[in-house]
C-alpha cells in the first residue's frame, strides 16, 4: 500500500521564474524561516522516488532546490 506524503521542497527564489510556478501548477509560499530568500513548494505525493526523480516528475529544476523535507505521512 502506497503512503501519501506531504513534502516541502525548499527552493532558491529563482524557482519563481519557472513555468510550473508561473502556470500555477505548484503550490508555493515564501519560507516562514527565511522569508523571500527561500520558496517552499508543498506537494502531496504517493510515489517512491529519490530526490532527483521527484523533482524531475514535478518539473522542478534540481539545481534550484536547497533541500527536500518530508513533513507528514497522511
Amino acid at each position: 500500500m502506497k503512503q501519501i506524503k506531504e513534502i516541502v521542497v525548499h527552493c532558491k527564489p529563482v524557482i519563481l521564474n519557472t513555468q510550473p510556478i508561473k502556470d500555477g501548477y505548484l503550490n508555493w509560499n515564501y519560507s516562514s524561516q527565511f522569508g523571500s530568500d527561500e520558496i517552499d513548494v508543498t506537494i502531496i505525493d504517493d510515489q517512491d522516488l529519490d530526490d532527483e526523480e521527484f523533482c524531475e516528475f514535478y518539473d522542478i529544476d534540481y539545481d534550484h532546490v536547497n533541500c527536500i523535507e518530508l513533513v507528514d505521512v497522511i
